[in-house]
């Protein structure tokens, strides 16, 4: 409650802005590096518009396949 008080929330304004969540730089790389506001501000857009869908249901199997085994364990994936 301290904290609270301390904010002086009765201070706080609100106003509509727009905000760019595509907004990015290229690093000397060339990737992308997206403004630091997007880490803040994407996953909440996202979250409010999968709110807004209606309840969907989805039915999933899977089938078990054989693994690799010895030595081509070795060589699946990536090479070293």
């Amino acid at each position: 409650m301290n904290c609270f008080r301390d904010l002086d929330t009765a201070a706080l304004s609100w106003r509509p802005g727009r905000v760019d969540l595509l907004e990015q730089k290229v690093s000397p790389g060339g990737t992308a590096l997206p403004a630091p506001h997007v880490y803040r501000l994407l996953p909440d857009v996202l979250a409010e518009r999968i709110a807004r869908q209606e309840p969907y249901e989805q039915q999933l199997s899977f089938r078990q396949v054989a693994g690799c085994t010895g030595a081509r364990r070795r060589e699946a994936g990536a090479p070293s």
